[in-house]
């Protein structure tokens, strides 16, 4: 029997009474409630907040289809708008999730227009019991199951037990056999998945037999065409299946003629119809996902060496889990954990007020290879890239205290530098000041996945572009620090959240939890080419000569939204709530009958 449409319920007109005398007085209670009251509702520091002084005439800024706002110099700052939006956003997300298993099971419906699956009350009663405050927001799960309906049971399986996946010798592989969890394959030992294994077996007891399989490495790179998304859930709207010919069409580089990153876009897609006209003015991230969407953005496609790529992706709906994957991947998005977080207890972040104004950023010169060999093969795919181009070591260049002295930088600051709302301006500073002042970036280590023989590694070791090893104590006494992705997610980003640091975050991995971040609220998302960085310090900072016009007590708010998520809704239990659901939904698309495995309400 095909996976059907759940049809919403004809209500009558006593539960209609009912629904309508219930909003009154849900909006009447919240007019009267005190702010005691309050604060059982919704985090403290948000309710103890004092909200953002609104003025008409600066909060019309357009946010563009690539994520994008573009600064207006007769208006307010942007970053304004934005964290005043975020802080709503938070507000309302945190306050409207559901109350029990009912009101969980409509919103789920809702959002999916599918029933949840079989074991759905058994999560409810797991996340009641560790209490997961965000318990309607797993679109994530959604967005990468959702597809895979459209393969009928047997497709599916055949997926899951295809040797290319399932291979012993190859990746890792869990199996859950009368209740008994089993870890084979070269990988399972690794750090993450021993880790996604721990998570597991705190609910595998809840889980029928089943197999789980992962990529070669802790990424998928098999991708799902736009065309390909859209008609699978089409399919699921209509209860139909892919047939094979359909796939075979579907899973072929050669359904349109690009042979880029782009063949899994639309022919209407923004990237491709030159909608991103050039400007000159600054620009923020308005929408992180929309940046580093490949169909949105091009400027993604330009400034990320991990998706700069002269040839198409293989578009296959591949049925393994993975630590990381950008928005366009195939698989299954699972949390991980942050070993030196869970080793130890949380330690409470540092005064605001004895902290540094300084951006701070440590790493190892992951990101890319730059083997001669490699090199060469990329150039005459028409890839010509130096190391420089690399994410972390573009980076500690640009904010090295050694650059060239004459160098000269546009930076975002107030005219009238008193606040007195008269719009904003552009003016020049000394880059080599700049950095001394704002900055403590570099790599740390020594020049790796680089070709001794050419003489890279000598190149990139000569390069002003290094610093001692990373001191979580410095970090810590840092109030503004950078998340950047290495040969794929950094896995820093719990531990600096935790630590009360307002990170300024470049990836092109959304985390499992992305949904439940709020860019403004807990992070500041930032462009990867770097060019936002200067304006966002003198926003909240101030001007660079006298720190006029900061907005240290907005950093400190960000500062302490990203302590409490991480305190809150990072926990352990957090990652088994969102893991436990993504299992239920894995073992539905394994049944025969979805339908039958599919939760209905007693």
């Amino acid at each position: 029997m095909p996976f059907s449409n759940i049809k919403p319920r004809r209500s009558n007109r006593p539960q209609l009474i009912g629904l309508v005398f219930g909003v009154l007085l849900f909006i009447l209670w919240c007019r009267s409630t005190d702010k005691e009251d309050l604060d059982s509702l919704s985090p403290a520091p948000v309710e103890q907040e004092k909200a953002i002084e609104k003025d008409p005439w600066s909060y019309s800024y357009e946010f563009r289809k690539d994520g994008l706002v573009e600064v207006d110099m007769e208006k307010q700052h942007p970053l304004l708008l934005l964290i005043r939006n975020a802080e709503g956003q938070w507000r309302d997300m945190y306050r409207r999730q559901s109350k029990t298993l009912e009101a969980a099971v409509a919103e789920y419906k809702r959002r999916n227009g599918y029933a949840p699956p079989v074991g759905f009350d058994a999560w409810w009663a797991f996340v009641q019991k560790h209490n997961v405050k965000l318990v309607d927001e797993f679109d994530q799960i959604n967005r990468d199951v959702t597809p895979y309906l459209a393969l009928s049971p047997q497709m599916f399986r055949e997926r899951v037990d295809d040797p290319a996946l399932s291979n012993p010798d190859r990746s890792w592989h869990f199996a859950i056999k009368n209740s008994n969890f089993d870890r084979t394959g070269p990988r399972w030992w690794f750090g993450n998945e021993r880790g996604l294994a721990s998570l597991l077996m705190g609910f595998s007891r809840a889980l029928p037999d089943l197999v789980m399989h992962g990529p070669e490495y802790v990424r998928g790179d098999d991708w799902i065409g736009e065309d390909y998304r859209k008609a699978a859930v089409e399919k699921v709207k209509n209860g139909s299946y892919f047939t094979h010919e359909e796939l075979a069409h579907y899973e072929s580089v050669d359904r349109n003629p690009r042979r880029d990153i782009s063949n899994i876009c639309e022919d209407t897609d923004p990237v491709l119809q030159h909608q991103q006209p050039y400007s000159s003015n600054p620009k923020f991230v308005a929408d992180p996902l929309a940046y580093v969407s490949p169909c949105e953005s091009s400027r993604i496609h330009n400034s990320h060496p991990l998706i700069y790529q002269p040839h198409a992706r293989r578009p296959h709906l591949t049925p393994y889990f993975v630590f990381a994957k950008q928005p366009p991947g195939s698989g299954f998005l699972v949390p991980t954990n942050t070993w030196e977080l869970y080793d130890s207890a949380l330690q409470p972040p540092r005064k605001w007020s004895d902290r540094d104004n300084k951006l701070y950023w440590r790493g190892i010169v992951t990101g890319w290879n730059w083997y001669k060999g490699l090199q060469s093969l990329r150039a005459s795919e028409g890839i010509h890239l130096s190391w420089r181009d690399g994410a972390r070591p573009k980076l500690s260049l640009m904010f090295s205290e050694k650059v060239d002295p004459g160098f000269q930088v546009d930076v975002l600051v107030e005219k009238g530098l008193g606040g007195n709302g008269t719009g904003l301006m552009l003016k020049k500073y000394n880059v080599r000041k700049l950095n001394e002042k704002w900055m403590d970036i570099g790599l740390i280590g020594e020049a790796i996945q680089c070709d001794k023989e050419e003489g890279t590694c000598a190149e990139m070791e000569r390069a002003p572009m290094w610093k001692r090893e990373r001191d979580l104590i410095t970090e810590a006494n840092k109030k503004f620090v950078v998340e950047l992705d290495g040969n794929d997610w950094s896995e820093q980003f719990q531990r600096k959240l935790a630590a009360g640091n307002v990170v300024l975050r470049s990836t092109a991995y959304p985390e499992w939890n992305d949904d439940w971040l709020i860019p403004y609220y807990h992070y500041i998302p930032i462009q990867s080419n770097y060019t936002d960085i200067y304006n966002i310090m003198s926003f909240f900072v101030g001007d660079p000569e006298h720190g006029q016009g900061s907005h240290d007590d907005l950093a400190q708010r960000i500062s302490e939204h990203a302590t409490e998520f991480a305190n809150k809704h990072w926990r352990w239990v957090d990652m088994q709530a969102y893991l436990f659901r993504l299992m239920l939904e894995y073992v539905r698309l394994l049944s025969d009958d979805r339908d039958a495995a599919s939760f209905q309400m007693a």
